[in-house]
């Protein structure tokens, strides 16, 4: 399938619902993973504008991502509480991270029997001093400190302090304060968000609970929570019917067949796949000198060689890919990175390459329906 089919699911869904629905989806690809981010806005901004908001009017947003920034999840919430009355979220495989950040916002969860939400501890990325990156869990360092206490049995303040030393060796203390700051800043998101919705004073006094469990209470950043958890740690979770729960799957699996999913980008695999790269592929011939030859001519038959078998004639490879999508049956956009793949092979048949970045952004979709083909 593709957008036209999408847009099919999309009106039988707001049918079923009887509330506008947009689709927000991020890449979950190996090695071309896309993420939340806060350029996402102006999209949403034109799909609420799409809309012929009426007083009562609710609205449902699907929505598919590993996360990303968790501020983003605020101001999506923000915009749609701003301009409608209710705001529900569809999840038909995952939201995890800032997606469940997003999700806590919402007055209703709607989880498909595949649908997962996942913990909302902050993952914290850095740059070492050596250009090297460097990813941890703020809870890693916590888990640590906790290990070195209880499973190490080192109690004398001397001794953890030496532990603390060794750890500011491996994280500076800067990114230290950094990961604790992201941590109590996800809390508070996710307080707020719950509130938002929470009426009975009662249940306002449990948001600060369910919030400290999502982020402090998994052992994993992949914790997969289903519907049954995330009902259990006290969400506003529902179950769609069999008509509603196949419409989200169909949704799911035409994104998952436009993203390729299911088969990892690989850059190399991708030039060598060219016709044109053949030649890379084949083992350099071995090179033949009479025994008496003198040493200078040697070097330099040697030399012509290895500029023979070096000098191979590269294809220009180009590819596409798309890292986000918001979509409704009113509009549609789409993030694409356009790349130029280079690729350099040694005499040992080692690869070496890069990708350099040709063009990418949004861009507007046109959504085309069957009676209003392309145009020549």
């Amino acid at each position: 399938m593709a957008l036209a089919e999408r847009v099919k699911l999309y009106e039988k869904i707001e049918t079923k619902r009887g509330n506008p629905l947009v689709v927000f989806v991020t890449s979950q690809r190996q090695g071309a993973i896309g993420s939340m981010a806060g350029d996402v806005i102006d999209e949403l901004i034109d799909q609420i504008r799409a809309i012929e908001k009426l007083p009562e009017t609710a609205v449902d947003l699907l929505i598919e991502s590993t996360g990303g920034d968790p501020l983003t999840s605020w101001r999506v919430i923000s915009l749609l509480r701003s301009s409608f009355k209710k705001v529900n979220v569809l999840v038909p495989h995952s939201a995890f991270s800032a997606a469940t950040l997003l999700a806590l916002g919402a007055d209703e969860i709607v989880i498909g029997p595949y649908g997962s939400l996942g913990p909302i501890d902050p993952q914290i990325t850095t740059r070492r001093k050596d250009g090297t990156t460097q990813q941890f869990g703020y809870e890693d360092i916590a888990s640590f400190l906790s290990f070195v206490r209880e499973e190490g049995g080192i109690t004398e303040q001397q001794y953890l302090k030496g532990a603390f030393e060794k750890l500011c060796e491996v994280v500076e203390p800067p990114v230290l304060g950094f990961a604790k700051r992201s941590s109590s800043l996800s809390i508070s998101i996710a307080e707020k968000m719950l509130q938002m919705h929470m009426i009975d004073p009662e249940k306002k006094t449990q948001a600060h609970s369910i919030a400290t469990k999502l982020n402090k209470s998994f052992f994993s950043h992949g914790h997969a929570l289903g519907r049954k958890e995330a009902e259990e740690i006290g969400l506003n979770v529902a179950a769609p019917d069999t008509e509603l729960e196949k419409l989200m799957w169909d949704t799911h699996t035409d994104f998952e067949s436009e993203l390729q999913t299911r088969t990892p980008f690989d850059p190399l695999a991708q030039f060598l796949r060219d016709p044109l790269a053949a030649p890379l592929l084949q083992s350099p011939p071995p090179i033949h000198l009479p025994p008496q030859v003198n040493p200078q001519l040697a070097v330099q038959l040697l030399q012509n060689y290895l500029n023979q078998q070096l000098n191979v004639t590269l294809p220009t490879i180009e590819v596409e890919l798309k890292y986000a999508f918001v979509e409704s049956r009113r509009a549609s956009s789409e993030y694409y990175v356009r790349n130029r793949i280079l690729i350099q092979r040694t005499l040992d048949m080692k690869f070496n390459g890069n990708m350099v970045i040709l063009n990418q952004g949004w861009r507007k979709v046109a959504i085309l329906t069957p009676t209003a083909a392309p145009t020549t």
